[in-house]
């Protein structure tokens, strides 16, 4: 992977893990 792919993935995971945290809050 290039450090592209892997910095976008890093971006997703988080992003995810911050709607799940949004959503389960409210």
């Amino acid at each position: 992977m290039t450090t592209t792919e892997v910095q976008a993935t890093v971006t997703d995971i988080y992003r995810q893990n911050a709607e799940a945290y949004a959503y389960g809050k409210y």
